[in-house]
């Protein structure tokens, strides 16, 4: 009997034990899952240390509730070519999230390793050079051993790097016997590009070579605060036909468009000693293959339509409604105001003047506007007291204020007062705040006969 009952209490222990090491195990599974909120795919891997050790100190990043990682791998100090390692901890380091080893399955092949380490580095120059003789007039070269990893394997290779005359950045790669096993540009190649433009629009200007600074060709066009693309299929843009890209070419458009918003952002740093960083993503025309009257800028991005026919043409070309977006995103910036109500005619206003001193023409949408001369005009008379709760019809109240200032004081004291005054706003400016506002800033910064006619414009316009 006593056997039995042992027997019974022994199969008893193992089967509790069997159940609490199960629940521990999944609590620890959940937990994990919970903690991470990341999905365990391809290339990702919950581990703790990896199989090849990174060569790179570790370099910390805040995103959100995460302090991500990133190293190089390596083998022997000696790094692996595209390698790409990733930690990814909770923020307050209590666990380990994630992490990703690009090559943490690879065999070492090092079989090799001799004979890249015996070798002159300036002799096997010598021999790359005679080989491959289209890197002689490159302006700039750098050679190294590193490793590389094939589909199962990583083994040493060289690497060479250089700059084409065309300043693009280029990879080599050779096996111990200097064959190629693989040729690529990279980075991101900005540079300036000599190109046929509107400066001003096809209204008040004819076609002129014009720059664009520092800008990386293709699909789309980019610098390094604006991305221009279409929703379009277009062809890529080559440097060597830039020039012969004419206006009814659907690339020609992202070139204008780029254009535009470039020497805005431009005017805007150096007519107000402005730092202001931008990322903006620009895309053209929306909605194809339909036609669409859409412009509109949320959200560090903006979005252009062709335009119907009916109403409006040739958005892209209309410098007033490019630039008129393109000042959306600074105003974003600099006071976060409202796209509705007595907040948004205000955001609407600064926008609508900004364009026109940087343009110096009061019309908005000359160029696009099929149903008039222009669509809109800040050369008003409107007074506060003319305010109805119309979105862009109020919008005149402050255009036209600035644009009065701008007239009898002169661009440079407009601006800096308009500029001023935005700096005061946001979120929540409505035009009683705004009233207060552009008096404080007024008072502040003008003085004498100036003061005086500042004064007198605003007591005529009601504010």
């Amino acid at each position: 009997m006593v056997i039995v009952v042992a027997k019974i209490f022994r199969i008893f222990v193992c089967f509790f034990s069997s159940v609490v090491i199960f629940l521990i195990s999944a609590c620890s599974q959940r937990a994990a899952t919970k903690s991470s909120n990341f999905v365990v795919g391809l290339n990702t891997k919950k581990i703790t240390e990896p199989v090849i050790p990174a060569l790179s100190q570790e370099k910390f990043q805040k995103i959100n509730q995460y302090k991500i990682t990133t190293f190089t791998q390596s083998i022997n100090d000696r790094p692996i070519y595209k390698s790409f390692i990733k930690r990814i901890y909770t923020i307050d380091d209590t666990k380990e999230a994630a992490f990703i080893a690009e090559y943490s399955d690879h065999k070492i092949d090092d079989s090799l390793k001799e004979i890249f380490e015996k070798k002159d580095l300036s002799e096997v120059k010598k021999q790359i050079l005679k080989k491959y003789p289209q890197f002689n007039h490159n302006k700039w070269f750098k050679l190294d051993w590193i490793y590389y990893a094939f589909s199962k394997k990583i083994t040493p290779v060289y690497l060479v790097k250089s700059l084409s005359e065309s300043l693009e950045m280029q990879e080599l790669i050779l096996d111990h016997k200097l064959n190629q096993i693989s040729s690529q540009r990279v980075g991101s190649c900005f540079s300036d590009v000599l190109v046929k433009l509107y400066p001003r629009g096809p209204k008040l200007s004819t076609l002129e070579n014009v720059t664009l600074k520092n800008v990386e060709l293709g699909n789309s066009i980019k610098n390094q605060i604006i991305t221009v693309n279409s929703s379009s299929n277009i062809k890529t843009i080559t440097k060597n036909e830039i020039l012969s890209i004419t206006p009814d070419d659907p690339r020609f458009d992202l070139l204008q468009v780029s254009y535009f918003l470039q020497n805005s952002f431009d005017w805007f740093e150096k007519e107000f000693t402005a730092n202001i960083p931008l990322s903006l993503e620009v895309e053209l025309n929306v909605g194809a293959p339909e036609k669409t009257n859409t412009f509109f800028y949320y959200s560090n991005k903006i979005r252009f339509g062709s335009g119907d026919e009916v109403y409006y043409a040739q958005i892209a070309k209309d410098p007033s409604i490019i630039i008129h977006e393109g000042n959306h995103a600074l105003i974003d910036k600099i006071a976060n105001l409202p796209f509705q109500n007595e907040g948004g005619s205000i955001n609407e206003g600064f926008a609508d003047f900004l364009t026109t001193l940087q343009l110096n023409n009061p019309n908005l949408g000359e160029v696009a506007y099929l149903k008039g001369p222009f669509k809109r005009t800040v050369k008003n008379s409107a007074k506060l007291s003319d305010k109805k709760g119309s979105l862009y019809g109020d919008s005149s109240i402050v255009s036209g204020l600035f644009w009065q200032l701008k007239e009898e004081l002169g661009d440079t004291t407009a601006g800096k007062l308009a500029v001023d005054t935005l700096i005061l706003l946001g979120p929540k400016t409505n035009f009683k705040d705004l009233q207060q506002k552009i008096n404080f800033i007024v008072n502040k910064s003008l003085h004498g006969k100036t003061l005086e006619q500042a004064q007198l414009i605003l007591n005529t316009r009601g504010w």
